[in-house]
This record gives structure tokens, C-alpha cells and sequence, in this order.
């Protein structure tokens, strides 16, 4: 199991970082909030990770901090929550306000993460809401990007897809975010941000 890396940043993207450790480059799958704190090229960074062996893969994850990691490791423990789902919860709020949720047995504000139904909202409450209400949260180093807006993370990624560079992207949407409010859909933001790049 690898569970810290320490080399040079050579590369990241709003989803992944890659991290040279004496010649070898190691392939992080991220949070926004992670990639955000990580975002020097050619820094030197010690990133703590969780590595999933399946029969057909290896991936490695890496956190903000080890909070962040702390949290997702509860998150994947619960039926029905992949790392894929747990770390786009990441990428959507804070582990502050997730923990949050989790411990007022906020379940309808759990099941808008993208991937979380009801049943699996649920089953955070119950499963999580002893052992977070006991662990001692500080808000990360790194905010997510758009204010925690989950939509407006959306749509910065989609730009980013199209081309957009990231700084750029995440100014435009945080612009079209104050103009059309936060109840905005993740169409309007991309349209919004699109016409201010």
C-alpha cells in the first residue's frame, strides 16, 4: 500500500496530478480542492494517498490532506459510495460541510451529489454520523473552486475539457455565477462563462 508520496509536481489537471519520484511519475486521481492546493509545476510536494488494487487495476488517489483522505476512506465504506463517487463528493464541498450534513442527518442535501441517491443518502447518516461527529474538522488550506458550488465546479471542468485553461475558466463561471445567481443550472454557467473567455 502506498499511502504518501514525496517528489516533484510534473503535470495536473482539475481531476489528476502527476508526481515525479526519483524518475518515476506517479499518476494521482484528485478532488478540485486537492488539485487546486497542488498546483505549482515543478514544486516539491508530499501528497498523502490511498491505493485501490482491483484484478484489471491500480489506481492511486491522492488528498488535500489527510483529512481529506480520512474522509474519503468513510465515504467508501459505505455501500453503494466508489472512490469515483467519493471523490467527486470531495470535489463539491468541503469535508467541513459534509461532515456537517452528515452528522444534522441532512439526507435530501446528500442525495444532490451527483451519484448519491436517497438510499445511499441515507445509509451516510447512519453509518457516518457517530464517527464524523467525533473527528475534529478544520476547513481545508485549498477551497473548492466556484465557493463550493457544485454546479459551478461542473462547469469549470467542462470548460477545461473544451480547452478552456483553468484559471481562466474558473474566473469566467465564478463571473456568471454572481450574475445568475445560485440556483443557476451548470448549462448557464458554461453558456455564461463561454461568452466572458
Amino acid at each position: 500500500m502506498i499511502s504518501q508520496l514525496t517528489g516533484t509536481l510534473i503535470d495536473r489537471t482539475p481531476t489528476s496530478l502527476v508526481v515525479d519520484v526519483n524518475g518515476i511519475g506517479f499518476t494521482l486521481q484528485v478532488s478540485l480542492p486537492a488539485s487546486s492546493r497542488f498546483s505549482e509545476i515543478g514544486s516539491k510536494v508530499t501528497i498523502p494517498t490511498w491505493m485501490l488494487v482491483k484484478e484489471d487495476e491500480i489506481s492511486l488517489f491522492g488528498f488535500a490532506d489527510a483529512t481529506e483522505r480520512e474522509i474519503f476512506l468513510a465515504l467508501i465504506g459505505v455501500n453503494g459510495v466508489g472512490p469515483k463517487t467519493a471523490q467527486r463528493i470531495l470535489s463539491e464541498t468541503t469535508p467541513q460541510a459534509l461532515a456537517d450534513r452528515i452528522v444534522s442527518g441532512d439526507a435530501a442535501a446528500l442525495s444532490k451529489f451527483k451519484g448519491v441517491g436517497k438510499k445511499t443518502a441515507e445509509m451516510l447518516v447512519v453509518q457516518l454520523k457517530g464517527p464524523l461527529s467525533k473527528l475534529g474538522l478544520s476547513e481545508p488550506a485549498a477551497p473548492a473552486p466556484a465557493s463550493g458550488n457544485p454546479r459551478a465546479a461542473e462547469a469549470v471542468l467542462a470548460l477545461v475539457s473544451l480547452g478552456v485553461k483553468e484559471p481562466v475558466a474558473q474566473k469566467a463561471v465564478e463571473q456568471a455565477a454572481a450574475e445568475f445567481g445560485p440556483d443557476a443550472s451548470v448549462e448557464m454557467l458554461i453558456a455564461g462563462a463561454l461568452s466572458r473567455t
